[in-house]
């Protein structure tokens, strides 16, 4: 067994980490402190054909350990089409950089983080696959940013924007057929009351 590949027990069949599908870390108690870079160097380089990655609060990784996790697991950028990051920390130069490596993404959850305009103008060039975009709580994330995406992921489907304050263009997503996620204060026009 080389130093990559993670056993799992199945029964009575041992099998490695190119079986496993998805990882959900989100509901992992305290993965705020326990999960570090070791650990998702583990996972992520032992499960060479992952397609789902929630690593939702995970924020006891740097931004360079990030980067570097994926740089190290290239099968895995390209397996990868769910990937939720929010609420982790991450720069949004370190999360550009690891939008780029993943073409096949198709849901990308980023809320909560300091992603930007430029961060989804990248989205909007390397990620075209995306049906579902989440940037609840990105403050530096505007109109501008939006609508590249929109305009070059033509399978984008529903984008949650809550808590953006810089997004006001609802007729522009309406117009697109996007479905929006917005704050509860917002009435269905997206309106304040």
């Amino acid at each position: 067994m080389s130093a990559t590949q993670l056993p799992i027990r199945l029964r009575n069949h041992h099998c490695y980490g190119e079986l496993v599908r998805e990882i959900r870390l989100s509901m992992l108690p305290g993965r705020w402190d326990k999960v570090d870079y070791t650990h998702m160097l583990m996972f992520v380089g032992s499960c060479t054909n992952l397609k789902l990655l929630d690593m939702n609060l995970c924020g006891n990784m740097r931004s360079s350990e990030l980067v570097g996790l994926f740089l190290l697991c290239p099968s895995v950028c390209l397996s990868l089409e769910y990937l939720d990051i929010c609420e982790t920390g991450f720069s949004a130069s370190a999360i550009t950089r690891v939008l780029q490596l993943m073409p096949n993404l198709q849901h990308l959850d980023i809320s909560d983080t300091d992603a930007d305009d430029d961060l989804l103008v990248v989205v909007s060039q390397s990620n075209q696959k995306l049906t579902y975009l989440a940037v609840a709580g990105c403050i530096n994330v505007s109109n501008m940013g939006i609508k590249a995406v929109v305009e070059s992921c033509t399978k984008l489907e529903v984008v949650d924007i809550a808590e953006c304050p810089f997004i006001d263009d609802y007729a522009f997503l309406e117009a697109n057929n996007i479905k929006l996620e917005i704050d509860s204060e917002r009435d269905s026009n997206g309106y304040m009351p």
